[in-house]
């Protein structure tokens, strides 16, 4: 996904290695795979790499330039952002989609709030239970879906009674052991939320101008702004 930076530094750091193995790896592999995927894009798409051991070695890389993650992790908080950390997670919520007005799939909101005096049994048991008779209610098929899991994390496809009971089951043992960790503090980002929606039929894939137009409006921004995302390789590109 770094083709998306253009002309940005792309910063890559590894956790939890020894300085020798970072260089062995810089040195070989990062550094071949690096090339051949520079040499195969166009001049003006090439991302400059920049190599860190760890999020707080950014700062002395990039210094106050501001950074774009292509995830608002916890720890790249105290970056300069081009957009809010707070805002990033909210916009790349499930529930955020659900209430935006965009042509989705009617959903069904379980929301939660951080009780002001502290979790205890029966606030807990309180909202498990809601939660599980809000599932109950639903008539299958239908789709449940955690609030901010990405791709197909925490997505349920429920067609029967029997999946339904299933599902209840699991986010009744998750709920009871996760929604305790839910503070005041990050209670507005709704990280517990769920999502139920119907089923849709089959959609046609989207357009090439559709993709053409997010092409030009990220080559716009990569000539202002640094970009900062994640990859798969065991190297996290940030």
């Amino acid at each position: 996904m770094a083709w998306l930076a253009g002309k940005m530094p792309v910063v890559f750091f590894k956790h939890e290695v020894s300085e020798e193995q970072i260089g062995l790896m810089v040195g070989r592999r990062m550094k071949e795979d690096l090339e051949q995927t520079l040499a195969v894009l166009e001049p003006g798409c090439r991302f400059a790499p920049v190599f860190c051991k760890s999020p707080e070695e950014i700062h002395m890389s990039l210094g106050s330039s501001e950074t774009i993650s292509f995830l608002p992790f916890d720890g790249l908080a105290e970056l300069c952002h081009y957009i809010s950390p707070d805002e990033h997670y909210i916009l790349l919520s499930k529930r955020e989609l659900a209430l935006s007005g965009l042509p989705t799939p009617k959903a069904q909101l379980v929301d939660f709030t951080a009780p002001r005096t502290g979790w205890d049994s029966n606030n807990l048991n309180h909202d498990v239970a809601r939660t599980i008779n809000a599932i109950h209610d639903r008539q299958p098929p239908f789709v449940l879906k955690s609030n901010s899991a990405g791709g197909s994390k925490g997505t349920y496809l429920i067609h029967t009674l029997e999946d339904r009971a299933i599902v209840e089951e699991d986010i009744m043992n998750n709920l009871l052991k996760q929604l305790p960790n839910l503070t005041l503090e990050h209670a507005h980002l709704h990280p517990f939320s769920l999502i139920m929606t119907d089923f849709l039929p089959a959609m046609p894939s989207p357009s090439t101008s559709t993709y053409g137009s997010m092409a030009r409006h990220s080559s716009q921004l990569a000539r202002r702004r640094y970009f900062l995302m994640k990859d798969t390789s065991g190297w996290e590109a940030l």
